[in-house]
């Protein structure tokens, strides 16, 4: 199908043309502004900007206005991994690397092609374990350095420019990529299966960020179960096939039951919501048990890595140790304060915290919540207050069972309801 009609649309909203009707069976968590989690089944997205669930054995429509998200993200590292500028990402196989753009073949999207001015880095091999990829996603996010970077298995790294090869034979371009530096100018190869990772200069400016539309989600993200995520600005869709516009130069194609197969997460830009890690800190402060000191995770954990509390990656909230206390202006301007609360999987069976919550209002702070003790590998628990009338809020975390140990807290989805 043509996305011609689409034109004028990539920078404004997010619009599905028909209904895309959804065949999982599974159950997942759905957080919406006003109500208690609860698990449903998605059946469809809806043309006017909402989706369909059953919870429950009944059918409810939900619009994306009234969702902080749908389901579970996952990432994975038994693929390669392709970081977009935009922070998002893509995992497929690597069919072949040019120093225009790369060809990827996606068990959801097939085949098709990235413009190398949308991507940060190619990473061939990620890390294994969860906090080494979240750091490392982190670092090559971050670089604003202005050279490329190939960095190898045996850990050396290599600064230069990643360049065509000169009178290479075709074959070369499938295994194989061009790199210069300083004191080689001429480009040379580098066959693929000794790098871990290719780490891109950023080549021009990131293109401005389309307004919010009143009623509708500026763009929306997707979790999918082969460790990809990214934000599109357009859905089209028939009755077989789903297309995704990433960007004016990346638009992805999948089967409608794949994509259906595939799809466990959305989570919508929400105008209603304002989570506290975008807000600016009044103040925070860290009592260690000894001697170390933990700053603050603004949507991370508090070892840089990403909010993963039950296996599950969370895109906004704020990691935090024992014993700590964060505050935040609040000025009157909101109704509630909900957050899902638990220990970071890197706490592993251990930690143990206490997560509490002072308003002040007329300039006297007093305790609005006090959860039960906290612990590794338990199960987010859901808190909701009223702040009307807040003039600042704090969030708190304590020592529990033993010490400071592994306290790795994470005020998960910690958001500002008007």
């Amino acid at each position: 199908m043509s996305l011609a009609p689409m034109a004028g649309l990539f920078a404004t909203a997010f619009i599905v043309c028909s209904d895309l009707a959804v065949s999982a069976t599974i159950g997942r968590q759905t957080l919406t502004v006003a109500e208690a989690p609860f698990d449903a089944r998605l059946i469809s997205i809806q043309a006017d900007h909402s989706i369909l669930l059953e919870h429950d054995g009944n059918t409810r429509k939900v619009a994306l206005r009234d969702l902080v998200v749908w389901g579970s993200y996952i990432d994975q590292n038994r693929q390669p991994q392709l970081h977009l500028v935009n922070g998002g990402v893509l995992v497929g196989d690597i069919l072949k690397v040019t120093p225009s753009q790369v060809t990827v073949y996606s068990r959801i999207f097939s085949e098709f092609a990235i413009p190398r001015s949308l991507l940060k880095a190619i990473v061939f091999e990620p890390p294994a374990s969860p906090v080494s990829r979240d750091r490392f996603a982190r670092q090559i996010l971050s670089n604003a350095a202005d050279h490329d970077e190939a960095q190898f298995t045996n850990g050396d790294v290599l600064r230069g420019a990643f360049a065509a090869l000169p009178t290479a034979p075709k074959t070369d371009t499938l295994n194989r990529i061009g790199f210069q530096t300083r004191n080689r100018p001429i480009p040379f190869s580098i066959p693929l299966e000794r790098l871990t990772a290719l780490v891109l200069r950023r080549q021009e400016s990131p293109p401005p960020q389309p307004a919010v539309r009143q009623g509708r989600p500026n763009r929306v993200a997707l979790g999918f179960a082969d460790g990809s995520r990214f934000e599109v600005d357009d859905i089209e869709a028939n009755q077989q096939t789903i297309q995704l516009a990433i960007d004016q130069h990346l638009v992805l194609s999948a089967n409608l039951k794949t994509f259906n197969n595939e799809l466990t997460q959305i989570q919508p830009q929400n105008p209603r919501l304002t989570f506290l890690s975008d807000l600016t800190p009044a103040s925070y402060k860290h009592i260690p048990f000894l001697q170390r000191v933990w700053p603050p995770g603004i949507d991370e954990n508090v070892l840089g890595g990403r909010l993963r509390t039950a296996g599950t990656i969370y895109a906004k909230g704020i990691g935090m140790h024992s014993a700590a206390r964060i505050t935040f202006r609040l000025d009157h301007r909101f109704r509630w304060f909900r957050s899902e609360l638990g220990l970071d999987d890197a706490s592993e069976n251990r930690g143990s915290v206490v997560f509490r919550v002072f308003l002040q209002r007329d300039g006297a702070w007093g305790s609005a919540y006090a959860s039960p003790i906290v612990r590794g590998r338990s199960m987010p628990r859901t808190m909701n207050i009223n702040v009307m009338q807040a003039d600042a809020i704090a969030l708190i975390v304590e020592f529990a069972d033993r010490g400071d140990e592994r306290d790795y807290a994470n005020w998960l989805n910690a958001r500002l309801v008007k």
